[in-house]
């Protein structure tokens, strides 16, 4: 029987038929402003509130950024971090494109890097955000495939369970950048933007996951100063 643990989001445990599937790599996919990083950030919170250590990747956002953001929708890094619970590691796409060109890092440093923190701390769950930006680091789509799948077996090897943020563009059919992200996870969490009246509303809705079951449609998202809520 698959064990699962608490998402972190009031009302997604539902969609999913009682949680994310332990130890299992999702793909968390969506466009811009539809609540991909917050929904993952909750996950990692939920961890980090059960007592479990956890890993942030970010590569977008620098890390005291990224904490003051999280912290306006109710999510406290900043103190499971002091303590030793919680690893952020990663920091602007320009500076770790720049640290790759003067060390001529190859695709196994950059995934050990992230593997070694993981292990040091013995993480329960991890977040990689974006996806997208960690496979630019890789010249071509054979080496971003393969730099995606050591990075994910390894990280599952350790019996952690990943989300890898992938940002999608706005109006395309597509669920990951590259084309291939989807296969090579276990789960796929699609957030959207759709048109409603003269507004947008957000919406989820959970693509797959291997070997669980899950409701198929697509749900209300909110964001509010207190996170996200899926109704």
């Amino acid at each position: 029987m698959i064990k699962r643990i608490p998402s972190g989001t009031k009302g997604a445990d539902q969609i999913l038929k009682g949680g994310i599937p332990e130890g299992k790599s999702f793909l968390i996919s969506g466009t811009c402003g539809t609540g991909k990083t917050i929904f993952s950030a909750q996950f990692i919170y939920e961890g980090l509130k059960r007592g479990e250590n956890c890993v942030y990747v970010t590569l977008e956002e620098e890390k005291l950024a990224l904490k003051k953001d999280l912290a306006t929708v109710g999510v406290d890094f900043e103190k499971y971090e002091k303590n030793g619970k919680l690893r952020i590691i990663g920091g602007p796409f320009g500076t770790i494109i720049v640290l790759k060109r003067r060390m001529r890092a190859k695709a196994k440093d950059l995934i050990n890097e992230i593997v070694s923190v993981a292990k040091e701390v013995n993480a329960k769950r991890l977040v990689v955000d974006p996806l997208n930006l960690f496979l630019m680091l890789f010249d071509t789509d054979v080496e971003r495939r393969t730099a995606f799948g050591e990075l994910s077996r390894k990280i599952k090897e350790l019996g952690c369970t990943a989300f890898y943020v992938c940002e999608i563009n706005e109006g395309v059919r597509a669920i990951s950048w590259y084309g291939f992200e989807e296969y090579m996870v276990d789960g796929v969490i699609l957030f959207y933007r759709v048109p409603y009246k003269n507004t947008y509303e957000n919406g989820i809705t959970v693509v797959k996951i291997r070997g669980a079951d899950h409701e198929k449609g697509v749900y209300h998202v909110e964001i509010t100063d207190k996170g996200l809520v899926v109704h």
